[in-house]
């Protein structure tokens, strides 16, 4: 502000003074009237420019700042997606490790195993109304929920962008089902608080249970419960579809 009072005055003096200086030259009312006018319009003048001046500079600034956040909002995002990179990697490895080393277990000890495939319905959805970020939180908030939710001896592992594998050991089929219908109920009925947020969601559940003779280790086993919770998918949202053992 004290920048434009600054510039203004010396625009205007510069204008003025030659229009001063030539005052003691004249003598009549007409003359004067004239050089009146005169300095009521350089006054004018003087006013807009330094205006125009202060708006470009006001523009160019706020340029500036717009170039700046959206610079600061592309790093942060590019650290997010490195990161969601890294966190999507690390629990690869760690599904399939664990789910190897159960499926041995399992099966060196006849023991029973089960799985399920839980994936949130109209995921791809809220993502594209809400936004990516939110639907990130309600599903990482669904993952707290589902941990809090098992047994201790039991993993909930995020599997992809929008699946969570939940691995029971020393669990029949049967015993599966009964817990994969307590978490659809109780993710059915439950209200997520996201930013401030309410939000209800329902899950599509595929129940699978290890059989040795079937299913050679983890990769088999893995797409055989895809195929499950594609089962489930089909009978609509908020389903289950399971395969026995033989």
């Amino acid at each position: 502000m004290i920048q434009k009072m600054i510039r203004t005055t010396g625009i205007f003096a510069l204008l003025f003074l030659p229009s001063l200086i030539l005052s003691f030259f004249a003598y009549t009312v007409l003359h004067q009237f004239i050089l009146f006018i005169g300095m009521v319009i350089a006054g004018w003048l003087a006013f807009y420019f330094s205006n125009a001046i202060s708006e470009k500079n006001r523009l160019n600034q706020e340029i500036f700042l717009q170039s700046y956040e959206l610079k600061t909002t592309k790093e942060a995002l590019d650290s997010c997606l490195i990161g969601e990179s890294r966190t999507q990697a690390h629990n690869e490895r760690f599904l399939n490790s664990k789910l190897t080393d159960e499926c041995n277990r399992a099966k060196r000890y006849h023991r029973p195993l089960s799985c399920l495939l839980i994936g949130v319905d109209a995921f791809e959805e809220l993502s594209i109304t809400r936004g990516t970020i939110f639907a990130q939180a309600v599903f990482q908030e669904l993952l707290r929920f589902l941990k809090e939710s098992t047994r201790s001896i039991d993993s909930s592992i995020r599997y992809g962008d929008e699946q969570i594998v939940v691995i029971l050991p020393e669990t029949q089929l049967n015993q599966a089902e009964i817990v994969a219908r307590r978490i659809q109920f109780s993710i059915e009925k439950k209200t997520f608080m996201i930013d401030r947020e309410t939000l209800k969601i329902t899950v599509s559940i595929g129940i699978l249970c290890f059989d040795p003779e079937l299913y050679r280790g983890r990769d088999e086993m893995m797409s055989a419960l895809h195929q499950t919770l594609l089962a489930a998918k089909r009978k609509g949202p908020n389903q289950i579809a399971g395969i026995a053992s033989t």
